[in-house]
């Protein structure tokens, strides 16, 4: 893991925490999610996704159904594998992202062999 993505995983452990001392349900989504299923940092990331129950995005019944991860001695909880796989197979403008969701697909799908 490079010094990048260390940083990242050590504020979004930094985070993680404070969300859960303060009683804040999140659940992680987006590349990070599917390091965190994959047990390793899978690529670089300009980013890390969170969401709340309660915010303003519709999510599907199944959404929250993930469970807490753990990733270099980080612990997340992370939105479900399947809604995550269906996130990742929607069809996004960009180019880049849809190589970063093809990418991230390839990893989710060596979970389920």
């Amino acid at each position: 893991m490079d010094e990048h993505a260390a940083d990242q995983l050590s504020s979004l452990g930094r985070v993680g925490r404070l969300l859960g001392d303060a009683g804040i349900a999140y659940w992680l989504y987006g590349g990070w999610a599917v390091d965190f299923y994959a047990g390793e940092a899978t690529r670089p990331h300009d980013d890390v996704d969170l969401a709340l129950r309660d915010g303003p995005a519709v999510w599907s019944p199944d959404a929250f159904a993930g469970d807490a991860r753990e990733l270099n001695g980080v612990r997340s909880t992370v939105m479900g594998l399947e809604t995550l796989t269906g996130m990742k197979r929607y069809a996004r403008g960009d180019p880049e992202d849809m190589a970063k969701d093809r990418a991230d697909l390839e990893h989710l799908a060596r979970l389920s062999r």
